[in-house]
């Protein structure tokens, strides 16, 4: 399995159905989040990687199980919390290793407020893996 966070767009037409951005058709957009896969049913990994963007740089942090459904990534710019929320959608896209899968699971930050001000602040974001 996929340790990897992944930032996954809803698809416009199948209900249930998660794809990657680049898997959208020409003109299509859909709202879109962070997305990790589930160890064994109802479980999730001790860690994942988490990419980021700092000041137009590519970096990979690590996002650690603090308990059952909480996470924290760390970085020079702070420690971000993030929960992790099962969902009944699935991915319906081309990647095979994210094909016939066990569940998604929704990442959702916890603090909002601190990710808008390491935005504005630091050039600071999380982009996930998007493909």
């Amino acid at each position: 399995m996929t340790n990897q966070v992944f930032y996954l767009c809803h698809h416009s037409t199948l209900e249930n159905g998660l794809i990657f951005p680049s898997e959208l058709d020409k003109g299509e957009y859909g709202y879109a989040g962070f997305f990790v896969v589930e160890e064994n049913q109802g479980e999730l990994r001790r860690q994942y990687t988490f990419d980021a963007i700092q000041n137009s740089q590519k970096s990979t942090l690590t996002l650690k199980k603090r308990d059952n459904n909480t996470f924290i990534a760390k970085a020079k710019e702070g420690i971000f919390y993030f929960m992790a929320h099962p969902i009944k959608e699935f991915y319906v896209g081309k990647k095979r290793e994210l094909q016939n899968h066990n569940s998604l699971w929704l990442l959702e930050p916890l603090l909002r407020n601190q990710l808008e001000e390491a935005c504005q602040n630091h050039h600071f974001y999380f982009v996930g893996a998007m493909d």
